[in-house]
């Protein structure tokens, strides 16, 4: 393995095991934002037939659908999020 890419590695491997808090707090996120969106666009279907609608979800073109748009939803909130905390840091008092 090249040195840089086994330092980057490392790094990365280093970082995960440090913050852990971060990652619980991003996965919480994750979830959260893909149980909101499963109710916003299902509600009707979870209400009246739960048991059903989770059956019907292993025979759709597409199941990953929801991990896909929670990703993506995801995303979006996290450049939002670093934008405006960039934005805070330069109104920072130092």
């Amino acid at each position: 393995m090249q040195p840089i890419i086994k330092f980057c590695l490392h790094k990365i491997i280093y970082l995960l095991l440090l913050r852990r808090s971060l990652l619980k707090k991003e996965f919480f996120i994750f979830i959260l934002i893909f149980i909101v969106l499963s109710l916003g666009m299902h509600m009707n279907q979870w209400l009246t037939h739960p048991i059903e609608h989770l059956m019907h979800l292993s025979t759709q073109k597409m199941p990953y659908h929801p991990l896909l748009y929670t990703t993506i939803v995801y995303l979006f909130l996290g450049l939002v999020r670093l934008i405006i905390s960039t934005f805070m840091k330069l109104f920072r008092k130092k």
